[in-house]
């Protein structure tokens, strides 16, 4: 993975949680990332997710990566993929 398609999956990463956990605008949060025309943060969103920004807020999880943070990582800032939250949950 290139370094700029590295930086685009973690800012789609970062994104993905903004709109699971607060009611932001997609162009606000996208806004907040660096694009200011929805359509290409929604494109690039799609190529990284899977899904379109308001598919993901509406609960779709496309992207087994996306990430989920628990309490501890939302206090120190930690973004992990959901893979290996569950798979640590499976092992305790």
């Amino acid at each position: 993975m290139s370094p700029a398609a590295f930086l685009r999956a973690q800012k789609m990463h970062a994104a993905a949680e903004l709109l699971r956990s607060t009611d932001r605008t997609v162009l606000d949060i996208a806004g907040q990332f660096g694009y200011d025309n929805a359509s290409k943060f929604a494109r690039a969103f799609r190529s990284v997710i899977g899904v379109s920004p308001n598919a993901y807020r509406s609960g779709a999880t496309a992207d087994s990566c996306a990430p989920v943070r628990s309490e501890f990582q939302h206090k120190n800032n930690i973004l992990e993929p959901r893979s290996l939250i569950l798979e640590r949950m499976r092992h305790r």
